[in-house]
């Protein structure tokens, strides 16, 4: 797959379930797919939504993959979360 390709909701589920990450064109959001959920990311927000959902919320939205440089630090993330779930 080319970093510079558009896709359409069924050719991203089945790109975003080989592991792709995905930044939609139209809205500053990625999304990625983990356990078989859809995980969303934007400015101010953070979903979870099954394949249902995310189809009929997202599905008209074009995407383009992300390069993987400009994603969140995964170590980091963690270390937030682990702190986060601490003080709560």
């Amino acid at each position: 797959m080319n970093q510079n390709d558009t896709f359409s909701s069924l050719r991203l589920i089945d790109a975003l379930k080989q592991g792709y990450t995905f930044r939609f064109l139209d809205l500053p959001v990625l999304v990625r797919y983990e356990n078989e959920r859809f995980y969303l990311n934007g400015p101010n927000f953070t979903l979870r939504l099954e394949q249902h959902d995310f189809l009929e919320t997202y599905g008209g939205y074009a995407a383009m993959i992300t390069n993987r440089q400009e994603l969140v630090d995964e170590l980091k993330d963690e270390e937030y979360y682990a702190w986060r779930r601490e003080k709560q």
